[in-house]
C-alpha cells in the first residue's frame, strides 16, 4: 500500500512538472491553454501561464493589471495557428484570432522558447487584443534573434541582424545552415528574405553514418552552386563530400574555415579574386634623366613658379635663363624660383655642378610667360537683375584638376561634354582633353544661366620638354606595384651590362643589379635608379608606389587538407599574396596550378615547392 502511494505521488509530481509553471508539452498546447485562461477572465489563471503560483512574478502580474482593461473582449477563438520557426529551443507561429464571435480578426506573431528538459514558455507576455497593431502578439528577445534557425522546406537558414536584433538594416545577411534533404545538386540562392546569403555554416554538407565507433562519409552532394555574394565558408562545411568533384569560389569570398574542404573528392578547385580593376588603375611610369626639369610649359605673370630637377636638389645646379628681361632664376633656400619680368618666351638652363670643371651636363626647357590677364575669364552675363550671377574661371586646365565656385544664388552646374569635364556634386572635374563649356543655372529660376568655355589639356602635356647637352637615356617597364609583384625595367638601346640598377629603400623593393628585375617586398614609395656603366654621371630615375594587394580569401589551417584527388587548382588572382593559405600547401606531385601569366614568376617564387607545377592560365 505504501509503495502504491509513493508511486502515485511520484506520478503526480511528474505530471505537475510537465504541465505546470507556465509551460506545456507543445507550443500549440500552451497557446490553447492560454486562450482558455484568457476566456476565463481570471488574472490568476493567466498569471499561471507565465509564472509559478505564489512567486513574486505571479503576484506582481495580478496586482499590476486591471481585469476590466485586461479582458477587453467577450470571447477569443483561435482560427489559425501557423508555425513559422520550429526547432528544439525556439518556436514561432502566426496566429489568427477571432475576437467576439466574428466582430474582427487579429493576426499576429507569437514567440516561444524552452530550456533543455523544461516545457515551452512564452518569450514575453502576449497582447491578443491590443489597440495598436504593432503591439499585438508578443515580442521576441535578442537571444531569439541571435540563435533562431528557420526552415523554408528546402534548407535551414539564419537571418543575422547587423545592428540591433530584430531591426532590419542594410547590412543584414543570411547564413545558410544546411539543406533539409540530401540532394546531389544544390543551388544556394543569392538572397533569402531580400538580403544576401554571405555565409555557409559549420558542417553544412558534412554527412556520415556510424558503425559502432567508426564514422563513414555519406554525402550525396555532387554539385553546388554558391551564392554570388558569399563571404564565409565555415569549418567543415564540405568535409568528406566525396562525390563533389569541382567547385568555383566567388570573388567575394573572404574566409574559408578549418577543414572546410578537407577529405573531399575535389578534382578541380577555382579561386577567384577581383583584382583586374586594381591593376588597370596602376600608373605606368618611365624612368627619365635625373636632370629632367619640372616646370609648366605655360606660366603667368605674378604666379609663384618653382623650377626643379627631378633627381637633384636645386642648390647643386647652376641656373640661368636665355632672356633675363623675360625671366630670371632666384635660388631661395633649396628652391629655384622663376622670377617673371615680362611676357615672352624664355629658355631655362640647369647645369649640374660637379667636381670636374670640364663636365658640361646641362638640361634645358623652354617656357612661355603670359600676362596675368590671360589666365582667367569671366562667365557670360545673364542680364537683368541677375548680372552678378557670374563666375571667374581659368582658361586652361589639366586633366585631373577640379573647379568650384561660390555663387550668390544656389546653382546647378553642367558641362557641354562629360568626356572632357563632368559634374560631381558642387564641383567640376576635368577628365579629358578638349574644349568644354561650363554652365551654372539658378536653381530657383532655371531660365537664368551663365557660361564660360575653357580648354582642358592632358596632364602629361603640362610639363615643358627637357633637352640635354649629353646623351641621356630613359627606361621603361616601371609602374606602381602591389607587394609580391615582380616586374622588369629596361633601357631601350642598352644591353643589361650597360646599365647598373639600384633602389633607395630595399625594405620596399629590391632590384637586380643588372637584370632590372624589381620585386615589391613592402609598402611605401621607392626610387628606382639606373646608371650608365660607361659614364656614372648620367643616370635616370623614377619613383613608384607599392601598396598591399587586393585582399582575397584566407584559407584557415587544414581547410584544403587531404585533397588526394585534386588535379587542377586555378588561382585567378594576379597577385600571389591576395590569397592566403595559413597551412603549408600539401598537394599531389602531379597537380597543375594555373595562375595569371603576367605574374607567374611571382607565384613560382612564393610557392617554390610547386614551381614546376605552375602554369599560365589557359
Amino acid at each position: 500500500m505504501i509503495k502504491r502511494k509513493i508511486f502515485v505521488f511520484l506520478l503526480l509530481a511528474i505530471i505537475i512538472v510537465l504541465t505546470g509553471c507556465g509551460g506545456d508539452s507543445t507550443p500549440q498546447k500552451l497557446w490553447n491553454h492560454y486562450i482558455k485562461a484568457m476566456n476565463s477572465k481570471s488574472l490568476e489563471n493567466v498569471a499561471e501561464i507565465y509564472f509559478a503560483k505564489g512567486t513574486p512574478g505571479y503576484e506582481n502580474f495580478i496586482n499590476n493589471r486591471d481585469p476590466e482593461e485586461y479582458f477587453n473582449f467577450d470571447n477569443l477563438k483561435t482560427t489559425a495557428f501557423k508555425p513559422e520557426v520550429e526547432n528544439d529551443k525556439y518556436y514561432s507561429a502566426e496566429v489568427t484570432l477571432d475576437v467576439d464571435g466574428g466582430a474582427y480578426e487579429n493576426i499576429f506573431m507569437v514567440y516561444f522558447y524552452r530550456n533543455p528538459g523544461e516545457p515551452w514558455k512564452f518569450i514575453s507576455e502576449v497582447q491578443p487584443n491590443a489597440f495598436e497593431y504593432s503591439e499585438l502578439g508578443n515580442k521576441p528577445n535578442n537571444d531569439y534573434y541571435n540563435n533562431i534557425v528557420k526552415n523554408n522546406g528546402e534548407y535551414f537558414y539564419k537571418y543575422v541582424y547587423a545592428t540591433k536584433p530584430g531591426e532590419v538594416g542594410p547590412n543584414d545577411y543570411v547564413k545558410y545552415v544546411y539543406p533539409v534533404r540530401k540532394e546531389r545538386v544544390v543551388e544556394i540562392p543569392d538572397t533569402i528574405e531580400g538580403v544576401p546569403v554571405t555565409e555557409i555554416g559549420d558542417f553544412a554538407f558534412f554527412d556520415f553514418f556510424r558503425i559502432f565507433t567508426v564514422t563513414f562519409p555519406n554525402s550525396k552532394l555532387e554539385q553546388v552552386i554558391l551564392p554570388s555574394q558569399l563571404k564565409v565558408i565555415d569549418n567543415y562545411a564540405f568535409y568528406q563530400t566525396k562525390r563533389l568533384k569541382e567547385i568555383e569560389l566567388p570573388s567575394t569570398l573572404e574566409r574559408v574555415g578549418e577543414y572546410a574542404f578537407a577529405s573531399s573528392g575535389l578534382e578541380k578547385l577555382v579561386i577567384n579574386v577581383d583584382d583586374e580593376a586594381a591593376y588597370a588603375s596602376l600608373e605606368q611610369k618611365t624612368g627619365v634623366d635625373k636632370l629632367t626639369l619640372i616646370v609648366d610649359k605655360e606660366v603667368y605673370m605674378n604666379d609663384v613658379v618653382i623650377v626643379r630637377a627631378i633627381g637633384y636638389p636645386s642648390n647643386l645646379i647652376e641656373w640661368s635663363t636665355s632672356d633675363e628681361e623675360v625671366a630670371t632664376i632666384n635660388l631661395v633656400g633649396t628652391n629655384a624660383r622663376l622670377q617673371m619680368h615680362s611676357p615672352g618666351t624664355v629658355e631655362i638652363s640647369a647645369k649640374l655642378i660637379t667636381d670636374n670643371p670640364e663636365d658640361n651636363y646641362v638640361a634645358k626647357a623652354t617656357v612661355e610667360v603670359k600676362a596675368q590677364a590671360d589666365k582667367t575669364i569671366q562667365s557670360s552675363n545673364p542680364g537683368g537683375s541677375f548680372q552678378n550671377f557670374r563666375f571667374n574661371i581659368r582658361r586652361l586646365f589639366y586633366t585631373g584638376e577640379e573647379f568650384s565656385a561660390s555663387m550668390p544664388l544656389q546653382a546647378i552646374w553642367s558641362t557641354s561634354d562629360p568626356n572632357v569635364a563632368r559634374v560631381e556634386g558642387n564641383k567640376v572635374v576635368m577628365v579629358g582633353a578638349g574644349t568644354v563649356t561650363i554652365t551654372a543655372t539658378v536653381e530657383a529660376n532655371q531660365s537664368v544661366k551663365t557660361s564660360a568655355t575653357i580648354t582642358v589639356v592632358d596632364v602629361n602635356d603640362r610639363n615643358a620638354e627637357t633637352t640635354f647637352t649629353y646623351d641621356d637615356f630613359t627606361f621603361t617597364g616601371a609602374r606602381d606595384m602591389f607587394v609580391g609583384d615582380i616586374i622588369k625595367v629596361t633601357a631601350p638601346g642598352f644591353s643589361e651590362s650597360q646599365i647598373e640598377w639600384s633602389v633607395d629603400n630595399e625594405e620596399v623593393a629590391t632590384i637586380g643589379r643588372y637584370s632590372g628585375v624589381i620585386t615589391a617586398v613592402g609598402t611605401g614609395s621607392v626610387t628606382i635608379r639606373g646608371v650608365r656603366t660607361d659614364n656614372p654621371a648620367i643616370e635616370s630615375v623614377v619613383t613608384i608606389r607599392i601598396s598591399d594587394p587586393v585582399k582575397g580569401p584566407e584559407f584557415a589551417v587544414n581547410s584544403l587538407d587531404r585533397l588526394h584527388n585534386l588535379k587542377e587548382l586555378y588561382i585567378n588572382a594576379i597577385n600571389p599574396n591576395s590569397v592566403v593559405f595559413q597551412s603549408e600547401l600539401r598537394f599531389n606531385n602531379d597537380i597543375k596550378i594555373y595562375v595569371p601569366a603576367q605574374n607567374i614568376d611571382s607565384y613560382k617564387t612564393k610557392y617554390s615547392n610547386y614551381a614546376n607545377n605552375i602554369y599560365p592560365m589557359p
